[in-house]
């Protein structure tokens, strides 16, 4: 009778075991479904996004003026460690504009043109921060053409492609929709692979009405970056959490392009 009553103590102990496996298996498939559905939204808002910016055009959101932004990095002890510079202005049929970073041993500057629609565009890096860089990127409605130290490659960009010039634009919108937004972009230094354009995902997580989370790809795996922005959409602060750092608006100016340029060289 012992045999008996221990035999069917391990039955059930094994009925009740597969019960749990079975329960755990059904949370697991639960939370990855759940997981797909919300990285599959966060890419539709993305889409959304550059799908309306696209129907309404960039003078929606930028003036006719030109723009120019300086910035300070400075590290915990207050300290600067390097600058930033951007502008912008109106030009035939959209706009242009350039980016400078600089720190005492190396510098990156970037060039960008974009349609009214942001369907045409051309990007322009020359970079020693980190190694040498030289870069053009072409973007021809969908068809997106990399050329890089006598490499070239072309691809078709996903609809939530960020093109080049766009970046703090895009962050703005998300944080006015209020709902967090997965991307695809380039990144300068991982822009090919062998003869393949690599997209890498973006992921900017609104925090309130003028913050927002930014994850992109850095050498360590993802860098969290944390903006605030103005109502207007200009960036006041951009905090590097991996560097401990932060990008602090010094200068702001607006001026007529018709008149003057911007200090930032194109």
């Amino acid at each position: 009778m012992a045999f008996a009553h221990n035999n069917r103590s391990q039955q059930e102990r094994a009925k009740l075991l597969a019960t749990v496996l079975a329960g755990i298996l059904g949370l697991s498939i639960a939370c990855a479904y759940l997981a797909t559905q919300s990285t599959r939204g966060a890419i539709r808002r993305a889409e959304k996004i550059l799908a309306d910016l696209r129907a309404t055009g960039l003078s929606a959101y930028w003036s006719d003026q030109g723009l120019e932004l300086k910035y300070d990095m400075k590290n915990t002890d207050q300290i600067i460690i390097a600058q930033l510079s951007l502008a912008r202005e109106p030009t035939e049929g959209g706009y242009r504009g350039a980016t400078l970073r600089s720190n005492p041993a190396s510098e990156a500057a970037e060039a960008w043109i974009l349609s009214e629609d942001a369907h045409q565009g051309q990007y322009e890096v020359e970079s020693n921060i980190g190694r040498l860089i030289k870069m053009r990127i072409t973007l021809e409605g969908e068809d997106l053409t990399i050329s890089s130290r006598g490499y070239r490659a072309q691809a078709k960009t996903p609809a939530n492609y960020i093109p080049e010039g766009l970046m703090e634009l895009i962050i703005y919108l998300t944080v006015l929709g209020g709902k967090d937004a997965t991307f695809s972009m380039i990144v300068n230094d991982q822009a090919l692979v062998g003869d393949k354009v690599r997209f890498f995902q973006v992921q900017i997580k609104p925090l309130d009405d003028s913050t927002a989370t930014v994850y992109m790809p850095g050498l360590g795996g993802l860098d969290r970056s944390e903006y605030k922005l103005d109502s207007d959409g200009i960036v006041q602060e951009i905090l590097l959490h991996s560097l401990g750092a932060r990008y602090q608006l010094k200068e702001k100016r607006i001026y007529d392009p018709s008149e003057e340029s911007s200090s930032t060289e194109y």
